[in-house]
C-alpha cells in the first residue's frame, strides 16, 4: 500500500532508523492502533503548540523560553551549541547557570552546508553585551572548523572560551557522560587566535 510506503520512508528520515527497523515501526504502528492514535494527536499538539524560542532557538511553548525567562540565569554568559538536545545535556550536569545559542547546523564543507546568516547575525549582537562566549560545538571536523570560524566572527566582541574534552577527537557530545561534560565546561580554555578559513567557508544558506 502507498500510504504505508509513504509513513516508512517518512520513518527512515529520523535519526538511527534504516530500513529493517523502519518496516518494523510500520508494522507495529499498525497493529497497535490506540498508540498510532496517541503518538497522532501528540505530534499535531507538538506542531501546533511547540516553536523555537525567538532568543537562543531552544525549544518552548511561548516565544521565549524557560531558561531565556529565568531571572536567576546569567545572561552575560552565552554557551553556543550545535543541537536543541545538548542544551539538555549540559543542564544535566548542574554545573552550567548561563544561557544558550543555538546553532541549526555545523559547517560542512563535504556536504555544503554553511550556517545560517540571521542565526550568525543575532549571535554577533548577542555577543555584543555578553562577557563570555562558550562555545561548545562537538570535536568533530565539522564541529572545529565551525567553532573556529564562529571565534573568527566574535573575537573582538567578548570573551571566547572552547569547552575542554574527555572524550577522542572525533567523537560526538551524545555519547559523553554527565561527569565528562561537567568536567569540560568547568575546565573551558581561551580560544586562541589562529589563521581564518578561506572564503569557502560563508554564512547563508
Amino acid at each position: 500500500m502507498k500510504i504505508v510506503e509513504k509513513l516508512e520512508q517518512e520513518l527512515k528520515k529520523l535519526p538511527g532508523i534504516g530500513n529493517k527497523t523502519a518496516r518494523r515501526l510500520v508494522y507495529f504502528l499498525l497493529t497497535h492502533k490506540s498508540v498510532s492514535k496517541n503518538l497522532g494527536k501528540i505530534l499535531l499538539e507538538i506542531e501546533q503548540r511547540v516553536s523555537k524560542c525567538k532568543v537562543c532557538g531552544n525549544l518552548s511553548l511561548k516565544d521565549i523560553c524557560q531558561i531565556c525567562e529565568d531571572p536567576t540565569r546569567d545572561k552575560s554568559t552565552i554557551c553556543i551549541v550545535e543541537s536543541i538536545h545538548h542544551i539538555e545535556l549540559i543542564e544535566k550536569t548542574n554545573v552550567y547557570k548561563g544561557v544558550y545559542h543555538v546553532l541549526p547546523n555545523l559547517i560542512s564543507l563535504i556536504r555544503g552546508k554553511n550556517l545560517d546568516e540571521k542565526n550568525i547575525e543575532k549571535l554577533i549582537e548577542r555577543s555584543n553585551y555578553a562577557q563570555e562566549v562558550i562555545i561548545a560545538t562537538s570535536p568533530t571536523i565539522e564541529g572545529e572548523i565551525t567553532a573556529r570560524f564562529i571565534y573568527n566572527v566574535i573575537k573582538d566582541k567578548t570573551r571566547v572560551t572552547r569547552i575542554a574534552f574527555g572524550v577522542p577527537v572525533g567523537g560526538s557530545l551524545e555519547y559523553v557522560d554527565e561527569v565528562t561534560l561537567a568536567q569540560a565546561i568547568l575546565g573551558r580554555k581561551e580560544s586562541e587566535k589562529k589563521p581564518q578559513f578561506k572564503s569557502a567557508v560563508k554564512t547563508g544558506s
